[in-house]
């Protein structure tokens, strides 16, 4: 049978075939989706003689009449998480293979970890502004020599030692009235990524209706079940590029090879808490082969973290359709920056500033300010939301990072929804509030947290009056 015949319904009587709703909606396979677990654990009572998946939730009292509300929500959660997989999957494989048309390479690969780039100063002609700053500071400072020392470095590290292609990208391609057709749909698909996210954020509210000794009834179980087994919001996590947030759950230490190409399973010597939160554990075969694919493959991150390297290397070199990031530009830029920090530091202090702990904070805030503006990413997204020129690529950077922050509120959505339904109790899967907590707090870096920092890290450092 081929997919016409799948969507109609074929009957003697219709000389035609008609596409009804419940053949195209699949509205059957919905009311089906609810079933009973056929298992012999003691703790799981009897299905009934004869009952099969469609028909009324048993009323008997072993079957809690609140299980469903806990089962349809999820499902509600997980349809919803399909549309999102789709729409940011779109993204990522359409800009990929219009990358590797353009370049005859592959998309390249982010590792916030390990950025590559140059150390050396830029200490070259056209930067005097900022070199003027930085001696005055260390005049007033001279403790913290350092610290205003990596502020002469903007824009040395990227995601490739050798931006050749990057380049060549924007001038073969990047200017055209095609890419920027494409941009506006994958605008679109992003915020639609959004919207249908913030809107499962209702589903709790549902949730929210049964009551804690009412969820207790069931709960128990559930082990060692836990939402930490959702394969596609796990898929949502890497297309967005959260693979530092992913990598210990899908290749804990000293694990093993599986059956899966890129997962370990946890082995004797894995430590206690990586079992966990081990994905071969936690998820059916299906969830580990797609989970373990997605891994392996670009992200979101990778289209924006690309996407700013070739802003910065056409900006740099003056090309038309990119913000201007010459040296003039970017002098000025940087000593903005290092003045707005030094203001903020005096603001109502006086001379408390001076003391040793005040000291301490600013050298913490210019380490954080070197840091951030030796990325290219952030430069260029912050020189790209101060030129209007560019308002496409601005439109699609600011639609991912509204999708960011959807996510982290989603996040924190379900984080007050647990605490408030089972307090400080273990997750049925082992992890609860303490483990939760740990994926919005960024306890080790921002990208375990957040799928494009240096769209976030931009929105500090803009300053008006740059372009005129």
């Amino acid at each position: 049978m081929d997919k016409a015949e799948q969507m109609t319904d074929k009957r003697p009587d219709h000389a035609i075939d008609i596409v009804k709703y419940s053949s195209y909606i699949n509205d059957e396979a919905i009311v089906k989706s609810l079933r009973l677990p056929r298992v012999t654990r003691e703790d799981w009572p009897t299905t009934p003689a004869g009952w099969s998946p469609g028909d009324e939730w048993p009323t008997l009292d072993d079957w809690d009449h609140n299980e469903v509300l806990f089962i349809r929500t999820h499902q509600a959660f997980e349809v919803w998480f399909a549309q999102i997989t789709h729409e940011l999957a779109s993204v990522v494989s359409d800009f990929s293979q219009t990358w590797l048309n353009n370049t005859a390479s592959e998309l390249p690969r982010v590792d916030l970890a390990d950025r590559g780039g140059s150390e050396q100063l830029l200490d070259s002609e056209g930067f005097e502004l900022s070199k003027r700053a930085v001696a005055e500071a260390k005049e007033n400072y001279p403790g913290l020599t350092s610290a205003f020392d990596g502020l002469l470095r903007p824009g040395c590290r990227g995601i490739s030692r050798d931006l050749d292609q990057i380049v060549g990208f924007r001038g073969s391609y990047g200017e055209s009235d095609e890419f920027d057709y494409k941009l506006v749909g994958y605008t679109r698909r992003i915020q639609r990524a959004s919207k249908a996210l913030l809107c499962t954020l209702e589903f709790f509210e549902v949730l929210a209706t049964m009551t804690t000794e009412e969820f207790l009834r069931f709960r128990g179980r559930l082990q060692p079940s836990s939402g930490f087994g959702s394969t596609q919001f796990r898929e949502i996590e890497l297309l967005a590029g959260l693979r530092e947030l992913t990598e210990p759950k899908l290749r804990p230490v000293n694990g093993a090879e599986c059956e899966y190409d890129g997962m370990l399973k946890p082995t004797p010597e894995t430590p206690f808490h990586q079992h966990g939160t081990s994905l071969y554990n936690a998820l059916t075969p299906w969830g580990c082969e797609r989970v373990a694919k997605r891994f392996g493959q670009n992200s979101l991150r990778d289209v924006v973290y690309t996407l700013l390297n070739a802003l910065y290397k056409a900006g740099a070199a003056g090309e038309k359709g990119a913000p201007d990031m010459r040296h003039a530009a970017v002098d000025q830029f940087v000593a903005m920056n290092i003045g707005e920090v030094l203001k903020e530091h005096f603001r109502f202090a006086g001379e408390a500033a001076k003391e040793p702990t005040a000291a301490g904070n600013l050298s913490g805030r210019l380490h954080q300010l070197a840091a951030s503006l030796a990325n290219i990413e952030t430069l260029s997204a912050a020189f790209t939301e101060m030129m209007k020129d560019t308002e496409r690529i601005s439109q699609f950077l600011a639609a991912c990072l509204e999708f960011d922050s959807a996510l982290l509120q989603w996040r924190d959505r379900h984080i007050r929804f647990v605490e408030s339904m089972i307090g400080t109790r273990r997750g049925t899967g082992g992890g609860g509030i303490a483990y939760l907590k740990q994926t919005v707090a960024a306890e080790k870096a921002m990208c375990f947290t957040h799928a494009f920092p240096c769209l976030w890290e931009a929105r500090t450092f803009v300053q008006k009056g740059i372009y005129r």
